[in-house]
């Protein structure tokens, strides 16, 4: 008589088998799996007979990854997916299902090319973020709303925005660290520092700042 179980999930194959022979009973038992070091972090996974990627989406979990279409898993609370059974010396295409990402995520790329080596690994990191938006009206000394069409640029990351109606204008990539912004429209030209509160709301209205210093754009 013989009797055997055998499962597998994300980070191993298991199995389990008992036999009775001439009354006499045997159990065996097996694991197989890896444990993979990476940029000073450890990572269970599959057996590796091949080549085999760490991959990272900041921020994120729950997002799908795929292997040249085909379905490797998700990111962990961590927002990281080991991938066992790549080619190796040769370019795997891994891809992120966009679905899975909410709508503040800046998305500059959802897929990467990896070329590893046999039973080795590589750790990858897609370009991916959160984008901490806010709104913000601007007004001119005499109260009156800074024009449409204005301008609004980042002095760090150069990214430049429009001024809509009433002064509004929408503002992306904000921390709780005060980012300095000038402000340009004919020939005037203003500092502004905005600053979130909080990374955790969701496009909040940082309020009403005053163009305190104009001075003539050059």
């Amino acid at each position: 008589q013989e009797a055997a179980l055998l499962w597998q999930n994300n980070i191993g194959r298991y199995s389990v088998k008992t036999e009775r022979q001439h009354h006499q009973t045997a159990n065996e038992a097996r694991v197989s799996g890896s444990v993979a070091f990476l940029e000073g972090q450890s990572f269970l996974g599959k057996r590796i007979d091949k080549g085999f990627a760490v991959v990272e989406v900041p921020e994120f979990n729950n997002v799908r990854v795929y292997h040249d279409n085909r379905l490797m898993g998700k990111t962990n609370h961590k927002g990281t997916l080991m991938i066992p059974q790549l080619r190796a010396y040769q370019s795997n295409t891994l891809r992120l299902a966009i679905d899975d990402l909410p709508l503040n995520a800046q998305i500059q790329s959802a897929t990467v090319d990896v070329i590893p080596t046999l039973r080795g690994g590589m750790y990858v990191k897609f370009p991916v973020k959160k984008a901490h938006s806010a709104t913000l009206t601007l007004l001119q000394n005499n109260g009156q709303p800074v024009p449409t069409g204005a301008s609004i640029q980042n002095t760090v990351n150069q990214e430049v925005f429009p001024v809509g109606l009433l002064g509004k204008v929408y503002l992306t990539d904000l921390s709780t660290t005060p980012q300095t912004f000038v402000v340009q429209w004919q020939e005037h030209r203003c500092y502004i520092s905005v600053a979130l509160k909080t990374l955790n709301q969701t496009q909040p209205h940082v309020g009403v700042d005053t163009c305190a210093t104009q001075t003539e754009a050059t």
